[in-house]
């Protein structure tokens, strides 16, 4: 089990990594330093976690493409999505989550939303 995803030094030759799939590990957050180093990454998918907030420099996953966060413990999702321009996949229910941020409309390529 993980506490904090991407808070560790392996996270040096991580900028090309495309996919990550982290379910059901226990994870209670994601680093900032993760976000700021694996800028490559397109798929993010933690569903089945601990996860309370996402880091507040989400867009610096500037290839994001996919964002999966089902079944976790969030109660809002970071202002900072607006600047996510290629993400296409959000799927962030039964968190607890009351409404989606207007900035979400910031995301231009996103097609699905759940």
């Amino acid at each position: 089990n993980i506490e904090t995803f991407g808070a560790c030094e392996y996270l040096d030759n991580v900028q090309h990594i495309r996919k990550v799939c982290l379910n059901s590990n226990r994870i209670a957050s994601l680093s900032d330093e993760m976000c700021s180093k694996m800028t490559s990454l397109q798929d993010l998918v933690v569903n089945r976690n601990k996860l309370l907030k996402l880091p507040d420099n989400l867009n610096d996953l500037i290839s994001l493409q996919l964002l999966h966060v089902e079944w976790n413990k969030l109660t809002q999702l970071p202002e900072s999505m607006l600047l996510l321009t290629n993400l296409t996949s959000l799927r962030c229910c039964q968190n607890e989550i009351s409404a989606l941020p207007v900035e979400i409309g910031g995301c231009i390529a996103l097609v699905e939303c759940d």
